[in-house]
Formats: structure tokens, C-alpha cells, sequence
């Protein structure tokens, strides 16, 4: 069907604009976005609660006040920048539905090699346009529409999810995977001949620092954090990278905020 990208695009464009042409006519404020700017207003005056009396809100983490920092004092820009980060949630989706489709798929001796034709029948199914689809999907579901149109963190963490899970796969026909179940912590990329040590490591350490910022804009981000280590564990890949990226903002974040809560995990234990 020729017209099928047509049709796919202008359903993925149609909520966009839609929402951007309400956008003026959207007066007042939700409960979640009156606290994420008054939290941005907060870290302008040097700290990061509502109350001026206590340091620290424990239920929402730091990304998206940073984020809206520069917009707090107009609602319609804070909305306008999640609708960018909306934009960016579905590019990033797409890209991770594309590399999908096109696959790493496992080859001799535990080792991973890039598939040159779709294996999958659904992808096929999808007359080839698998990106378009996972776009579409996502930029038309009511849900998504909504968090869209207001100053939410929904859309940066669906974003910030997707991107990592991208990182991963992207390191899969690098990294490879170990033959010895003794050996967890083995160098990321021992899979092809002529393969230099360590090409995976940048991508598992992209994929371990866009989880660590997806923590930082929704706390249940850990659940991907979990995933995303099992997943490494499983495949006997290095996660020393991954770890090292997640922990390089992670760690300080609880570091600063065990005090507030006397919690060793600090805001995020908080919300366990």
C-alpha cells in the first residue's frame, strides 16, 4: 500500500499539532505541574522543595524542574518544552522500533552479528514500515496526548527509556556474549574476528547514563534499571560500563539527599 507511510505520518503529525494549536487556550494548572515549576522556582532560590523550610521534596525527582527551569515563570513555555521532549519520546521510539526490526541477531559461538533481512513476520506484517507504526502508535494513544499537553514528566521518561534501551542494542553486535558462566565480568566485545576490546563499552555506558537520567525524571525508572543489568547478566556481557554510566548520577544524587531523609538510598529509597 503506497499511501500507508502517508497515512502513518500524517497520524503521528495530527496530535502534534493539534495539541500545539490548543496549547494558548489551555488556562490554569494541574496539581503535578504547579509543584514540578514550583520546584523549579525552588532551585532558584537554592533549594528544591515548595516549602522554604525543608531542603528536599522526596516524591519527585530533579530532571524535569531542571529541565523547566528556564520556563517557570510561563506556564505555555514549560508546556511548549514538554511538547519538544513529546517529539523526542517518538523519534526515539521509532529509532528503537527500526533498529529492532533490522535486528542483532545471535551467530555462531555465542556471538552476535547484525541480520541483513528482517527475520520477523510481524515486521513484514507492518509492510515494512515498523518505524512509522511504533510512531504512530505512541503519538496517537489518548494517554500520551494528554501528558503532552501539559508540563509532565511522562513523555522525557518515555523518551530517556527508549534511548537507553536503544544504547543496549546498539552495543549487541559488539559486546557479544560469554561462554563461561564464571566469567560475568568479561571485556564488552569478544564476538567477531579483528574485534578490538571494549567497542561495546561506549554504547553500555550511553545506555547505563540515559537510564540513570530516565531514574532522575521518574523514580520507577529503576525498574529499567534492573531490567537493563539482568538483561546484561544474562548475556554475560561487561556491565562494569553500564554501571559506571547509571552511577555517575545516581550516586551523587543519593549521596546529597541521604542526609534529608536519613536513608542510605537517599530520595529514591524515599519512594520505595
Amino acid at each position: 500500500m503506497r499511501a500507508l507511510p502517508l497515512i502513518l505520518a500524517l497520524l503521528i503529525a495530527f496530535p502534534l499539532l493539534g495539541t500545539l494549536a490548543l496549547l494558548p487556550f489551555n488556562q490554569g494548572v494541574w496539581w503535578d505541574e504547579a509543584v514540578y515549576l514550583g520546584l523549579a522556582n525552588g532551585l532558584a532560590q537554592g533549594r528544591y522543595s515548595l516549602d522554604p523550610v525543608f531542603p528536599a521534596d522526596s516524591f519527585r525527582p530533579p530532571l524535569l524542574p531542571l529541565l523547566l527551569l528556564p520556563f517557570r515563570a510561563d506556564p505555555l513555555l514549560a508546556r511548549l518544552a514538554t511538547l519538544g521532549t513529546a517529539l523526542l519520546a517518538i523519534a526515539a521510539t521509532a529509532l528503537l522500533a527500526e533498529r529492532i526490526k533490522k535486528g542483532a541477531q545471535p551467530g555462531p559461538r555465542g556471538s552476535w552479528t547484525q541480520a541483513s533481512e528482517p527475520a520477523s513476520g510481524w515486521s513484514r506484517g507492518t509492510g515494512g514500515h515498523v518505524a512509522l507504526w511504533a510512531a504512530a502508535l505512541l503519538a496517537t494513544a489518548s494517554s500520551f496526548v494528554f501528558f503532552s499537553s501539559k508540563a509532565f514528566s511522562e513523555p522525557l521518561f518515555i523518551a530517556l527509556a527508549a534511548l537507553s534501551i536503544l544504547a543496549v542494542h546498539q552495543a549487541a553486535p559488539l559486546a557479544g556474549r560469554g561462554r563461561s558462566s564464571s566469567r560475568l565480568f568479561r571485556p564488552a566485545g569478544r564476538c567477531r574476528p579483528g574485534f578490538r576490546w571494549g567497542e561495546g563499552s561506549l554504547w553500555l555506558f550511553l545506555a547505563g547514563l540515559l537510564a540513570g537520567f530516565a531514574v532522575l525524571t521518574r523514580y520507577f525508572g529503576l525498574l529499567l534499571l534492573l531490567a537493563e543489568l539482568l538483561l546484561l547478566l544474562r548475556w554475560r556481557w561487561n556491565p562494569l560500563p553500564w554501571i559506571a554510566g547509571a552511577g555517575l548520577l545516581l550516586i551523587p544524587w543519593i549521596i546529597l539527599t541521604a542526609p534529608v531523609y536519613g536513608l542510605p538510598s537517599g530520595a529514591i529509597g524515599a519512594n520505595l
